[in-house]
């Protein structure tokens, strides 16, 4: 009689996110047709409740991809190696704009309460009984946190977008529904009717220790155990979101290495501790973390060793961006590049889950080799990378649109440093591409991308002067000014020395266009030193608006320039205005009254131009015989005015 072996089935459900609305649980909905693929056997589609299963012939699956038509994935992660459970799998999708209205949504949220909170701790300073020092010491540090905390909003915006309320028993539906919302008096109040979590943990520590000791009771224990620590990093989490919130950094990395704590061998609680202290600059207990996570990859027995691969290349990735912050830079290398070969090597078999992944890792490659000098090397793995994204993008560009124009921006910036017409034309294009896609994710998203836009227009207006495309570069510092400067108004601390990069930049494009001018003058080339002088004289007048220095005497130098050109190219009552507009500016400009006199003179204006000279001929003597010298070489005075010329020249004898 043959032995009869009975598969295991693993159950599972496709569904919308459960939300919640005004404190109210919206269940999700199951999702019809959803397809799923699983390893190398035939696709498996949910039912219409969203249900599927499939039969297991060992303890593990992988699961390689799910798909529905006008949805996607809330979290690509989820497709990766599983051990057989009871429970249902839990596949959670949406509508790319569910996806990006809900993040933006939290987003909002999340940074105006922020912002709130980060106005009370101002006011609480300002209201203490210390020295006006140990205030802006206090109020210096607040603002360095509101700095580092840009991408803790970000990824605290995509953790509750993303969580399913479903699977959420009540209490922490409405913890979680508070701290989202601003309601953090709320959420303590609710968290605390639980106990106080330190002295659980330390608890909970101490019955690990007991478990060791208790062999015959370890498996009753350890399921204990492991509900009892879901539940308590649960309340970890909340207290960390809720002190996150507050800016209250150092609490926040309390309750993260709590939960961290709990069960050092889940790679996951040890993976977003060592993230947090990233972001933080801690970096000894970052690298702490990521190297425990490494360590214990290292023990895993062989055949289990490859379900943990995806979570190996992350940690070398993140641990390549920590080594590069600190400037440890061959580390940061030999992070970077073993995360690489084992994405490539995943790609290979899930192409649609990690080669988005190895362009990540291309690009964070690139742009080490870059900031190390390594140009070629550089621009080689961004073009790689950038090859990668276009066809992801192609395919969905919600997804990656984000990312090809980081690429696009940072391999632009390489070829800026390049010398050549051709690599020149293709940094603009590459930039160009990138402002464009920029802007287009700035029309959903302006606090996350505005940012962008303003330092690929930077980028562009160098490139546009370095060619002599004027009115382009005009266009694009015009722009960048007016969004550095509303950034910065708003975080001053972020954005400031970004503003104050980009108006030293264009103090210097006009210093240099006001020399063109000039030695375009002295060519023989007035027509297009004008062209110079007036590019020059636009930039002083738009750094004037900014009000942060006064710019009077460079806008009448420049006023002044133009009105000798216009006498060169005898347009005299032209230079009469542009002189007299200088002197309103900066009466102190002496050579601009020379330009006057000569305007008055060579318009027949001599008892203007006379009373000018009467009054400062000391002053005006050498450059207004050195002028009038260079006028009549040139063909400017006509012979109606040399009787007139010959006076001035005597007066300034007589005066003599």
């Amino acid at each position: 009689m043959p032995l009869l072996v009975s598969a295991q089935t693993q159950q599972g459900v496709v569904k919308t996110r459960g939300r919640m609305e005004n404190g109210v649980l919206q269940p999700g909905v199951g999702l019809q047709g959803a397809t799923v693929q699983v390893e190398d056997r035939q696709a498996v589609v949910s039912g219409a409740n969203g249900k599927f299963s499939f039969p297991l012939h060992a303890n593990t699956y992988l699961l390689k991809s799910v798909k529905k038509q006008g949805y996607e994935l809330m979290d690509m992660e989820v497709c990766r190696r599983y051990n057989y459970s009871p429970n249902p799998l839990y596949l959670i999708m949406d509508t790319p704009a569910q996806l990006r209205n809900d993040r933006l949504a939290a987003e909002r949220k999340i940074r105006r309460d922020l912002q709130r909170r980060l106005q009370e701790r101002e006011d609480e300073i300002e209201a203490l009984q210390a020295s006006q020092e140990e205030k802006d010491s206090l109020l210096q540090a607040l603002y360095l946190q509101q700095t580092d905390n840009e991408k803790l909003i970000a990824d605290m915006a995509q953790r509750y977008s993303m969580l399913d309320y479903d699977q959420l028993d009540e209490f922490y539906r409405q913890v979680a529904y508070f701290i989202e919302n601003g309601e953090l008096t709320r959420a303590d109040s609710l968290l605390r009717l639980r106990g106080d979590v330190n002295s659980q943990v330390t608890e909970q520590l101490h019955k690990q220790e007991v478990v060791q000791q208790k062999k015959r009771e370890l498996a009753q224990a350890e399921a204990t155990l492991h509900a009892e620590n879901e539940e308590l990093a649960r309340r970890c989490m909340s207290y960390y979101d809720s002190f996150c919130m507050q800016h209250q950094n150092d609490s926040a990395a309390h309750y993260i290495d709590l939960r961290a704590a709990l069960d050092t061998t889940r790679v996951e609680w040890q993976f977003e501790a060592a993230n947090y202290h990233t972001r933080q600059h801690t970096t000894s207990k970052a690298e702490r973390y990521y190297k425990r996570i490494l360590a214990m990859i290292a023990d895993m027995p062989e055949d289990g060793k490859r379900s943990v691969l995806p979570a190996k290349a992350a940690t070398l990735n993140n641990m390549g961006l920590l080594y590069e912050q600190t400037q440890q830079i061959e580390q940061a290398l030999a992070c970077y590049l073993e995360s690489h070969s084992i994405r490539e090597q995943l790609s290979k078999e899930n192409p649609e889950v990690f080669l988005p992944l190895v362009a990540q890792t291309k690009t964070n490659l690139g742009a080490l080799y870059t900031a190390t000098g390594r140009m070629n090397a550089g621009e080689e793995i961004l073009s790689e990378a950038l090859n990668i994204l276009e066809e992801l993008t192609a395919r969905e560009p919600q997804k990656y649109l984000s990312a090809m124009a980081a690429t696009q921006s940072s391999l632009g910036t390489i070829y800026m440093r390049f010398d050549g017409e051709e690599t020149q034309a293709l940094a603009q294009q590459l930039l160009r591409n990138a402002l464009t896609a920029y802007r287009q994710l700035a029309q959903d998203e302006p606090l996350r991308y505005e940012p962008d836009v303003a330092a690929t227009l930077s980028n562009l207006a160098l490139l546009y002067f370095r060619s002599d495309q004027l009115a382009e570069n005009r266009s694009c510092y015009d722009e960048a000014l007016t969004l550095y400067a509303r950034l910065a108004q708003d975080n001053p601390q972020a954005y400031l020395p970004h503003l104050n990069g980009l108006v030293e930049n264009m103090r210097r494009m006009a210093l240099e266009l006001n020399n063109k001018g000039f030695a375009a003058d002295n060519d023989l080339k007035p027509q297009q030193g004008k062209g110079y002088y007036e590019a020059s004289l636009d930039i002083y007048r738009r750094l004037a608006t900014l009000q942060t220095n006064d710019y009077s005497s460079y806008v009448a130098r420049e006023l002044g320039n133009l009105s000798f050109n216009a006498i060169l190219m005898k347009a005299f009552a032209q230079a009469e205005d542009y002189a007299r507009q200088g002197l309103a500016a900066d009466p102190a400009k002496l050579f601009i009254y020379a330009n006057l006199a000569e305007a008055l003179l060579l318009q027949g204006k001599q008892q203007e131009a006379e009373a000018i000279v009467s009054q400062r001929a000391d002053q005006l003597r050498a450059s207004l015989l050195d002028d009038l010298e260079k006028l009549e070489q040139r063909g400017v005075i006509g012979s109606d005015r040399q009787d007139a010329v010959r006076r001035i020249r005597e007066m300034l004898k007589v005066n003599h």
